[in-house]
């Protein structure tokens, strides 16, 4: 099969790259991953190849620690979202997109697990509401000082719930924001 794609680059003239092809490396045959390229020199064809064993591992750990973050955060009673800044065409912050949010939050929300993820919080408020643009101001100012934000008993008019507190933490991270929401409403 291989030999038929260097075969096809001789034929063609197109490049071939393929990443992280699972093979057997060394003495030892042990397996192991490569990157390989294959372009058309004149009448020969030169190859190129790199062991990415160390940077595939590296890459299935993290997707390990994703899986278990995501894990905690799905079992978290709390809400708990992640926020891109949506941006006018003079790269003011407008808005806030959930880029992620857990089960809690969407539950908070009134919407399905996974349900939030793609919304705005402009959305997420009543149309041209006050309430809303304010949650974008303060999140918008969490993410330009790149401070934590703590916010206790901050009421917050969201998701059609009148007269609710809740304690928020809003953590800037990169472009970023991660928001842990507590209902402290008594």
């Amino acid at each position: 099969a291989l030999v038929d794609e260097f075969a096809e680059v001789l034929r063609t003239g197109a490049p071939l790259l393929i990443d992280a092809q699972r093979v057997a490396l060394g003495a030892s045959r042990d397996a192991g991953f490569l990157t390989v390229r294959a372009v058309k020199a004149g009448d020969r064809l030169s190859l190129t190849w790199r062991d990415v064993t160390p940077l595939v591992g590296a890459m299935d750990r993290v997707r390990e620690s994703e899986q278990r973050l995501r894990s905690v955060l799905d079992t978290m009673f709390d809400p708990h979202f992640t926020l891109v800044p949506v941006r006018d065409g003079s790269s003011n912050v407008v808005d806030f997109e959930f880029s992620g949010a857990n089960n809690a939050a969407c539950r908070a929300a009134g919407l399905a697990d996974g349900e939030l993820t793609g919304r705005t919080v402009l959305s997420m408020f009543p149309a041209h509401s006050r309430a809303g643009e304010a949650q974008v101001a303060l999140f918008a100012l969490a993410l330009q000082r790149g401070e934590t934000l703590v916010l206790d008993d901050h009421r917050v008019a969201a998701w059609g719930v009148e007269q609710r507190f809740y304690d928020l933490r809003v953590v800037p991270l990169g472009n970023t924001l991660n928001v842990s929401i507590r209902d402290v409403t008594e």
